[in-house]
């Protein structure tokens, strides 16, 4: 902070050397105005300050709250990448995958899709990229005796410094599946 204060400082005589200013062949009441001025500029930047430190706090609260919503859901969510790499994900995202997080950040999500979904998994997010609406993709993760089926829910976002993301919300839609084949499987027995 030391460094930037000496070069606030140092920027501040070299414009008034520059502007021509020079305060010892000032009158006294040029002087008075002057130093009245900088006094109001003082108080305005305190006032500012004042301010900025409000937002600051409001803004930290406002993070806080987005963060314990994002912890504490039970819809996972997850962040990737534009070529669909993991970045983000939260406990229940994690939960879902059976996994610990390290597993999960960093890898591509294609990794997790069943096979026999992949090619709609990557239409699912070319669509994201490309349309910037609002897409759903319904697939089943893990193996035959032990599956689960969501469903992803996903939209982009570019951001000039991070480039595209991805962000999409996981619904665990395994018992309405299930319910579902087993009303298919009864209304067949009754035909």
């Amino acid at each position: 902070m030391k460094a930037t204060r000496d070069d606030s400082l140092n920027n501040a005589k070299s414009m008034i050397v520059k502007n021509g200013a020079n305060i010892a062949s000032m009158s006294a009441d040029a002087i008075q105005n002057l130093l009245y001025d900088f006094q109001v500029h003082q108080i305005e930047l305190e006032l500012q300050n004042e301010e900025l430190k409000k937002s600051y706090h409001e803004l930290m609260l406002s993070r806080d709250r987005f963060a314990r919503l994002y912890n504490l859901s039970s819809i996972g969510y997850l962040t990737l990448n534009e070529a669909g790499v993991i970045q983000v994900a939260n406990p229940a995202a994690i939960q879902l995958f059976s996994s610990t997080g390290k597993d999960m950040i960093n890898k591509n999500l294609n990794e997790f899709i069943s096979p026999s979904d992949q090619y709609n998994y990557c239409f699912f997010i070319h669509n994201i990229l490309t349309k910037h609406t609002e897409q759903v993709f319904v697939t089943r993760f893990g193996g035959s005796n032990n599956s689960i089926y969501v469903e992803f829910r996903g939209i982009c976002n570019v951001n000039e410094n991070s480039g595209a993301q991805i962000y999409l919300s996981i619904l665990d839609m395994t018992a309405s599946k299930k319910a579902h084949e087993t009303i298919a499987s009864l209304n067949n027995k009754l035909e």
